[in-house]
């Protein structure tokens, strides 16, 4: 029993400190947030012109871009993002030494994740197929 009780107070320390930095980062980022709306409300309060966007305008714009900020470090490490991007800029001399080898082992790594995935898939589908004929 023992064994047991330390392996789920195991789990749970390691849960506990998962949940510890998510609840960091997202408060980070509502901070940061805050911080950038105060410089504007500063800015509006001091300004004696009318300025291009409302306040609200304003407020939506940075949550837009706080989340697309998120969605595209998430993006990054997809397939698609360096299929062609990769190549290009190796060609073109824009990256080079260690972010090419960067660059080519996500490719590398995806391939196999696919490749992984694609085999699975198939063995699952051949199993359910029915030939008829003579």
């Amino acid at each position: 029993m023992k064994k047991y009780l330390s392996l789920f107070r195991i789990r749970l320390i390691n849960n506990i400190q998962y949940r510890t930095v998510t609840f960091g980062a997202v408060a980070s980022n509502i901070v940061w947030v805050l911080l950038e709306l105060m410089m504007y409300v500063a800015l509006y309060n001091s300004a004696g012109h009318v300025l291009p966007m409302t306040f609200s305008q304003i407020v939506s714009y940075i949550w837009v871009k706080r989340i697309v900020m998120n969605m595209l470090a998430v993006v990054k490490y997809l397939p698609f993002s360096s299929m062609q991007s990769t190549p290009l800029l190796i060609y073109s001399g824009n990256i080079a030494g260690t972010e090419i080898l960067k660059g080519i082992a996500m490719q590398i790594i995806w391939m196999i994740i696919l490749i992984v995935i694609g085999k699975v898939l198939m063995n699952h589908s051949i199993k359910h197929v029915v030939v008829q004929g003579g």
